[in-house]
């Protein structure tokens, strides 16, 4: 099972070098993480993707039987694009989602038990159809990064709960989905300076001071 949702540690950005930001907070949900017209827009000094010239937006799913789905796309132009999601995604493109493909600890509550949606990642691909690289919504003023996750739900839904894995880092969880498109923030900080271990939080509460980064070849 892949594991594409809220327990991820390995953030994108830990590990990958980035190559371009804009310096625009668009996060595509006016007036918080409701559902209004939402329309993402990347500034323009997002250089370094250079080879993109379509922006895709791709259902994930767990399984890995099942193939990535497209959502919407657009251009990619004068170093940036300007995507428009829809209020409605077609029930055929949901996936069942339930703690255990969350990754939730046991400490941690979903209600309901489980929700039809999907986790959306924005894609880019060249003149040839080619994947170039993904685009994605952060912090980049925190050091140890905040990532902002795109998902779309059939219900209202809360994730609420605290827990602490094997290696001793703390997770927090405060999500409320609305049903339609919304937006979950996965941040970490240090526990403590005497300490590696970390506090990693998802939330729907709105961060500000994200920008969109570009990573080639992920």
């Amino acid at each position: 099972m892949k594991n594409l949702y809220l327990a991820s540690l390995a953030m994108v950005f830990a590990t990958a070098a980035f190559t371009a930001c804009s310096t625009e907070d668009g996060d595509g949900l006016n007036g918080g993480n409701k559902p209004n017209g939402l329309r993402t827009t990347v500034g323009t000094d997002i250089g370094g993707a250079k080879n993109v010239k379509e922006v895709r937006v791709m259902a994930q799913y767990s399984s890995t039987d099942r193939s990535s789905e497209v959502i919407t796309t657009t251009e990619f132009v004068d170093n940036g694009f300007t995507m428009e999601l829809p209020l409605t995604v077609a029930a055929e493109k949901h996936q069942t989602i339930t703690a255990a493909v969350l990754n939730l600890p046991p400490e941690v509550t979903m209600t309901p038990a489980s929700f039809e949606g999907f986790l959306a990642v924005f894609m880019g691909y060249d003149l040839d159809g080619r994947k170039t690289g993904t685009f994605h919504l952060q912090q980049p003023s925190n050091i140890f990064g905040t990532m902002a996750r795109y998902y779309y739900s059939d219900s209202d839904v809360r994730i609420n709960g605290k827990a602490v894995d094997q290696s001793g880092n703390e997770w927090v969880y405060d999500v409320s989905f609305t049903k339609g498109w919304n937006i979950a923030y996965q941040s970490q900080e240090a526990l403590s300076r005497d300490t590696n271990l970390l506090k990693i939080t998802m939330t729907t509460k709105k961060i500000m001071n994200t920008a969109w980064y570009y990573y080639g070849g992920i």
